[in-house]
């Protein structure tokens, strides 16, 4: 049909006459013409306006009329919140991905990737980690595939199409995501990069882990300490200041060159979620009792970059977990 498509579309018409008493080749010939003519409809412009003049077969108005119709929606493809190319698609656990790109080309589509987890070797861990790994792994045992639908269909018919086939679960919209609303924050909608590394799967397992007061170290210049959404968060008690000749204190972490540095990093990390200020933390956005920031400050005051020894680092290290 690649030869079909390169001639006008009334000799297309001719060409499908013949072929019109076997419906099977007729539908199959057609579908493959308009796919092309729609995927390219710059360049087919002109035959697909002659055979749409030229073609008087029943059928091949119905399909005309579903290309037609398919091709209005990806018009408006970007006042949706779907896209209007793809569609999700989950298949039964550990379904090859032979079917899948087979369902797919059956539907005149494309398998565009598929997300299968593998086994988890949990050897050796403790018993409550091996509890979390399972938790998790139960979200992702279905066979998520990412199919591109067919030039002749919307996205609600193709949803339809594809989950009559036996092996699929459902199939829903491909939505266009944002981070707004993942935390309740006044800057949450900026914060673009949590939908970009699946942050709700993570938080999820944090929830369902039992996991508690988990202490997170930033090794760094130090943080202002009245920052509404650290100051609830860091560690006091194990927070300190390695740039006293080498022996870890606790000073004011807030008086150094450039403590911003230090404030941006734990920040992003640890912010306080949910308190209707700033940002919520990769962290902390799940859960803000979960984590406790200890800030680490090892930039003296009146210098600019970070200055430590690896015996500092040790040193801290030690002296942060054995403070009281």
């Amino acid at each position: 049909m690649d030869a079909v498509s390169e001639v006008s579309g009334s000799e297309t018409a001719e060409i499908l006459d013949e072929v019109e008493d076997d419906k099977e080749l007729y539908e199959y010939s057609l579908r493959c013409t308009l796919e092309k003519y729609y995927e390219e409809p710059e360049n087919f412009e002109e035959q697909l306006r002659d055979i749409k003049d030229n073609i008087e077969n029943n059928m091949a108005e119905e399909i005309l009329a579903e290309y037609e119709e398919a091709s209005q929606e990806r018009a408006l493809a970007d006042e949706l919140d779907y896209s209007t190319e793809n569609i999700i698609v989950v298949f039964e656990p550990e379904t090859d991905d032979s079917y899948i790109k087979a369902v797919a080309e059956e539907q005149f589509g494309e398998l565009e990737n598929t997300n299968i987890t593998g086994e988890v070797d949990v050897t050796g861990l403790p018993e409550k980690k091996v509890e979390q790994i399972q938790k998790v792994s139960e979200l992702e045992e279905d066979t998520v595939a990412v199919v591109e639908i067919s030039q002749g269909q919307t996205v609600e018919q193709a949803i339809e199409e594809y989950s009559q086939y036996e092996n699929v679960k459902y199939a829903e919209p491909d939505y266009l995501l944002s981070a707004s609303g993942l935390t309740a924050d006044t800057y949450s909608d900026e914060q673009w990069y949590l939908d970009h590394i699946n942050i709700n799967k993570g938080w999820y397992a944090l929830e369902t882990s039992g996991m508690r007061e988990i202490w997170i170290a930033v090794i760094d210049s130090g943080i202002k300490v009245s920052h509404p959404d650290l100051k609830n968060v860091y560690l006091k008690s194990k927070s300190v200041d390695v740039t006293k000749n080498g022996y870890p204190k606790l000073s004011d972490l807030s008086k150094t060159y450039n403590y911003d540095h230090g404030t941006l990093v734990s920040g992003a990390v640890a912010a306080e979620a949910n308190n209707g200020k700033g940002i919520g933390g990769v962290a902390t956005g799940g859960d803000p009792s979960a984590f406790r920031l200890m800030a680490i400050k090892a930039v003296r005051n009146d210098v600019k970059e970070l200055t430590m020894y690896t015996s500092d680092m040790v040193r801290c290290t030690h002296c942060c977990m054995c403070r009281q």
